[in-house]
């Protein structure tokens, strides 16, 4: 397995990741962490950002972010297992958005994860 310096885009420091397993995908422990790595760095930076929020745009934001779980929830029950990438696109949000929110449903005990082989 190769060892590849990447530049993280949104912290603009380089970083190294593991190269793609052999078919050129990764392995599922490694897309897993990934994807964990991911929800933590969308929570940590919406933490980051709340800290700055005055209360009423906090509150637009809770409102604007309890329509999107119910949004979320309502495209699950109607299509069954979605990925991130899939459930970003129906919501009309980024794919980190989306991770967020699929970590927060989970918190919340309202989803199940499960890993698929791609």
């Amino acid at each position: 397995m190769s060892k590849k310096t990447m530049k993280c885009p949104k912290c603009d420091r380089a970083k190294a990741k593991d190269g793609p397993t052999e078919g050129g995908s990764e392995k599922p422990m490694q897309r897993m962490m990934r994807m964990c790595e991911e929800m933590l760095g969308a929570m940590r930076k919406t933490n980051e950002m709340a800290v700055f929020t005055i209360p009423e745009l906090r509150r637009l934001f809770e409102e604007w972010l309890e329509a999107m779980e119910a949004e979320a929830l309502k495209t699950l029950r109607e299509g069954g297992a979605i990925t991130a990438r899939d459930l970003a696109a129906s919501l009309g949000i980024s794919e980190e958005g989306a991770t967020y929110l699929i970590a927060r449903l989970k918190n919340q005990g309202k989803i199940d994860l499960r890993a698929q082989p791609l």
